[in-house]
């Protein structure tokens, strides 16, 4: 409905054209490496949610086809929120480089040119705080899993544990926007200093260090086993040759590619 109404209104087109009509002559080497970078980010890869949850996947389930559309929907649902925000943007003559903020800048005027936009406004914005809720459930269960595997102790005390930690360095993060802007480590504030060493530095090494797992250390009939669930699926053979071999020897190279970039 949002995408919709964005997309009605005056000067849209120039918020789609924006999208969809690229300038070739700024396409760099740089703007790879920056979707690369932003893949891992939206896809969670290498930060460890991913292997958790595939820890709890059935035996039978389908990586090959669950990975695909992860992809597929993660990719659709970024387009409909282009859709959404961006033809408004231009309509309402703000700056796109406005950045993530733009939710709360754009979407609010959407919603009063709907009718009953208030109570829309009132649902989107909820299920926006619950996207936010349950991603952070998603990470907690990572350090929660581990807590209560490793050190055998109970689910709720590893969820406490974890509570608290996160608690008190959130509490330290929101300060750097204010009371703390100017404690500084190596240059960043706190929120900062955490947002670079998790984008640049913990993504792309965690990522480096799980395709390394699996093409090196890992024994190619256990990498088939996992990818065919103990041969019930049947995968053509040069599709799991290629599979291996960019797992291998070209995803090393290219996550190493962008760690290296984000660290310049």
């Amino acid at each position: 409905i949002i995408a919709v109404r964005s997309l009605t209104l005056p000067n849209a087109e120039a918020g789609v054209e924006f999208l969809f009509k690229p300038d070739f002559s700024k396409v760099s080497a740089d703007t790879v490496l920056d979707a690369m970078g932003q893949a891992f980010f939206s896809l969670s890869l290498g930060m460890g949610c991913i292997l958790t949850y595939g820890s709890y996947v059935k035996k039978n389930e389908n990586i090959v086809k669950t990975s695909f559309l992860t992809a597929i929907s993660d990719t659709g649902f970024a387009l409909l929120a282009g859709l959404a925000i961006m033809p408004a943007v231009f309509a309402f003559g703000i700056a796109p480089s406005e950045g993530p903020g733009l939710v709360f800048v754009i979407l609010p005027h959407i919603f009063q040119q709907i009718p009953f936009g208030f109570i829309l406004a009132i649902l989107f914005f909820f299920t926006l705080f619950i996207a936010a809720i349950t991603s952070s459930i998603s990470l907690f269960e990572v350090v929660v899993a581990y807590l209560k595997e490793e050190f055998k102790i109970s689910r709720s005390l590893s969820v406490i544990i974890t509570f608290a930690v996160s608690l008190l360095l959130g509490v330290f993060c929101s300060l750097s926007q204010g009371n703390l802007a100017d404690f500084e480590i190596f240059g960043f504030n706190i929120f900062d200093f955490f947002d670079y060493i998790s984008s640049n530095i913990m993504l792309p090494l965690g990522g480096i260090l799980i395709v390394i797992f699996v093409g090196w250390r890992m024994s190619k009939a256990d990498f088939i086993n996992e990818i065919t669930s103990d041969n019930t699926i049947k995968f053509k053979k040069w599709f799991l040759i290629f599979t291996r071999f960019t797992i291998k020897y070209l995803a090393p190279i290219v996550i190493g590619i962008v760690m290296i970039r984000g660290l310049i």
